[in-house]
């Protein structure tokens, strides 16, 4: 994800595009990756993890696909959400199966030294 999103702007650069296209794409990624968390627990708690989890990494491999597929400023577009969108859904999972490993006895922070 890091690299898809620091080459994005460079390639864009490199074929020609204009600044403000440019960090049009890159507010496009902030707004899937960010706006979608209002929702993506909703969605855990009415799909389940394991469900959302290949939703997110079946939307990683779309992400993966488009963005080899060609330089025009919709498929730069397109693969931004998608990327912001699995790395989302993949990271909200990730945080959701975490708060299921603690016990009980964890949770008043008695664990400490």
């Amino acid at each position: 994800m890091v690299l898809g999103l620091t080459a994005t702007p460079i390639a864009m650069k490199h074929y020609g595009f204009d600044l403000s296209q440019i960090a049009a794409e890159i507010q496009l990624y902030i707004l899937s990756r960010f706006v979608t968390s209002f929702c993506t627990g909703k969605l855990i708690d009415r799909f389940g993890v394991i469900k959302i989890k290949l939703t997110g990494l079946l939307l990683m491999l779309a992400y993966i696909a488009l963005a080899v597929s060609d330089v025009l400023c919709g498929i730069f577009a397109i693969t931004l959400v998608l990327m912001g969108l699995d790395w989302n859904f993949l990271y909200t999972v990730g945080t959701s199966l975490l708060a299921t490993t603690y016990t009980t006895g964890y949770a008043g922070g008695h664990y400490m030294f």
